[in-house]
């Protein structure tokens, strides 16, 4: 998954290079920090649920009564 973000983001900056003629031209870093905004907005939407699961799933650990035994010593007689 990290190799296929890396490279989703390769694909932005060759398509974003011919507009980087002009050092003036700051509408190339607007476009891409509201591509980024709107991506982390995407991305808190759709795993916000996630922490309140893994929240609910860390607090099984501490009360639960289902906890493996230890395991009897076999005595070698």
């Amino acid at each position: 998954m990290f190799l296929f973000t890396a490279a989703l983001g390769s694909v932005f900056d060759v398509a974003f290079v011919p507009l980087c003629k002009n050092p003036l031209f700051i509408w190339v870093f607007v476009i891409v920090c509201v591509i980024a905004t709107i991506m982390s907005i995407t991305f808190w939407f759709m795993f916000r649920g996630y922490n309140k699961e893994d929240d609910h799933m860390n607090d099984l650990d501490k009360t639960s009564t289902n906890l493996p035994q230890p395991q009897e010593k076999i005595s070698q007689a």
